[in-house]
């Protein structure tokens, strides 16, 4: 005897596997569209595909946030475009930060090197007070800026408007060009 699923039978199984499978499904619909994205936003085959990738793990940890009938492509999308500018941010801390050891080390070796430091217009120093003779204002929102954060991650930090983050940013910079060339 063969016992067909009726809608009183289908409605038995349980929610999570519905959901599950609507969501797959939902994912496979959107992939083509999704690789498209990935590509246009790193304009690189090999970083898309790692960019997918990275994004299909963030969407099935997160498909309990996902809600039959909703819009899913636009969803994903999104979820995507996140995931993106995190990557981005995480690459130009790294590559900050081999700034900063590159200058460190820069820093070290004239130090042992009496030619080299007699040599040296601006020294690290010089240009570590001239950043400290900033006002507070300024400095914030600099070194807010140095390191890595957009205007607009800055003014949620601060609570500033846009415009008063990027007016203090040209000041900041005005101000630090002008002392270092009296100190040349």
């Amino acid at each position: 005897m063969t016992v067909h699923p009726t809608s009183s039978t289908a409605s038995l199984r349980p929610a999570r596997t519905v959901r599950a499978s609507a969501f797959e499904m939902a994912y496979k619909r959107a992939l083509p569209r999704l690789k498209i994205l990935a590509r246009t936003l790193t304009a690189n085959p090999t970083q898309a595909d790692d960019l997918l990738q990275e994004t299909s793990m963030r969407l099935y940890t997160k498909h309990s946030h996902f809600t039959e009938g909703s819009n899913y492509l636009a969803w994903s999308s999104q979820v995507m475009r996140n995931v993106f500018f995190s990557l981005v941010r995480t690459d130009q801390r790294r590559a900050r930060l081999a700034r900063t050891n590159e200058i460190q080390h820069a820093q070290w070796t004239a130090d042992r090197t009496v030619t080299s430091r007699a040599e040296m217009l601006l020294s690290m120093s010089d240009l570590l007070q001239v950043v400290h003779q900033l006002s507070p204002k300024l400095r914030l929102v600099f070194d807010l800026y140095y390191e890595g954060y957009t205007t607009e991650e800055i003014c949620d930090m601060t609570g500033l408007p846009s415009g008063t983050v990027k007016s203090r940013m040209h000041f900041a910079r005005k101000k630090l060009i002008s002392q270092i060339a009296k100190l040349n």
